[in-house]
């Protein structure tokens, strides 16, 4: 075919003018996925531009917390959940009713399997801490496989090889599918508006505690369906919560944090032979010590660790009110010495610029053990 010289110089024209536009169009899609990367969760926690990242719903960490929550609402505790449910809404409830259907529904192996996995209430713990270090997207098998290499006890290494991908594949799946939604929905706008604020969560409880981690940790987030209920541990360089989802409560959402993330650094405290010396003497204390003592809370955590939760949930009350401003009319005592803690530093004018929180701690724990200086 033959073709004239103008139409060549045309030709040549037009591909440049192309390629022009090629490489326009290139950098323009460069721009535009650098900014929409700063509204994307990365796996790559380095990468991540949120100092506090939520992360959402991971199968890991449902399979083994949801499993829990049918144990105890069946069997171990005895007292009907429904009321406490009906308080988080009709969706909880309903969320509450699945549990209760999905336990019934079960054959009685699956049942004793659950027993020999959940009857020992730190087993929960054991089991997210060894999932931990899986991908956020591992399956069923992974999962599986991971425990089986872990050094659990051989029954509940076999309980959970043949309860876990039951439970998955008869009820966990299809109810994850159905919530999956309305969690990422919320998952996004809540990671919006924590990007925006660019809160520096652990730095805000370090300044005023006056005390720092022990090491530079990021806080990272994952969803559970149990209201009421958060994990908080550390896992390498990530300070790991697992929280219940509350939609359109972006107040409350911070104040779970508060208690979650200050036992990073109650533990200071705590860990301490005064502490120690003073939790003993503590047990003739009959108001803090049947709290404890009552085939529940004694089932999740030791005496001294009991003793942390009351002070933990003081100082979450006195963060809120330290990022406030003022001291809530929502706040509610679920602790014997909760409230008592964070009146007391409200009342003595804490300031940890100016007194050690292990000073006044220790004080405020000596006047509820009646111990005279």
């Amino acid at each position: 075919m033959y073709f004239n010289e103008e139409y060549t110089d045309t030709i040549k024209r037009q591909r440049k003018e192309y390629f022009l536009a090629l490489i326009l169009v290139i950098i323009l899609l460069g721009f535009i996925l650098k900014f929409i990367s700063g509204y994307t969760i990365t796996n790559d926690i380095k990468e991540s531009d949120y100092k506090l990242e939520v992360r959402g719903l991971s199968l890991k960490y449902l399979l083994i917390s949801t499993a829990s929550e049918i144990y105890d609402i069946n069997v171990r505790i005895k007292e009907d959940q429904a009321p406490f449910y009906k308080m988080y809404g009709d969706e909880m409830y309903d969320h509450y009713k699945w549990i209760k259907k999905t336990y019934s529904d079960m054959d009685e192996e699956m049942k004793s399997y659950l027993n020999t996995i959940y009857s020992d209430g730190a087993n929960e713990g054991k089991l997210i801490y060894i999932v931990a270090e899986l991908g956020d997207e591992a399956g069923i098998n992974q999962i599986n496989y991971k425990i089986q290499s872990s050094v659990l006890p051989a029954e509940i290494k076999k309980a959970s090889e043949k309860f876990y991908p039951h439970f998955y594949d008869n009820y966990l799946k299809d109810y994850i599918d159905m919530k999956r939604y309305k969690y990422n929905d919320y998952l996004f706008e809540l990671n919006q508006k924590i990007q925006r604020e660019n809160f520096d969560l652990l730095g805000f409880i370090e300044r005023n505690s006056g005390i720092q981690y022990d090491r530079r940790y990021q806080p990272v987030l994952y969803y559970t369906m149990r209201p009421g209920n958060a994990w908080g541990f550390t896992y390498n360089d990530l300070y790991i919560a697992l929280i219940p989802f509350r939609e359109d409560e972006y107040e409350e959402f911070f104040y779970i944090l508060y208690h979650e993330y200050s036992h990073g650094i109650f533990k200071t405290i705590t860990d301490t032979k005064e502490f120690k010396r003073l939790a003993k003497v503590l047990k003739n204390n009959s108001t803090m010590y049947n709290a404890w003592n009552n085939n529940y809370y004694n089932q999740y955590y030791t005496w001294e660790e009991w003793c942390e939760e009351n002070l933990v949930e003081g100082f979450a009350m006195y963060l809120d009110y330290k990022a406030n401003g003022k001291i809530s009319k929502e706040i509610k005592s679920i602790r014997p010495y909760d409230k008592k803690y964070f009146e007391y530093l409200i009342q003595n004018h804490f300031d940890s610029a100016a007194v050690d929180l292990e000073y006044i701690t220790i004080k405020f724990l000596k006047e509820i053990a009646q111990i005279k200086n």
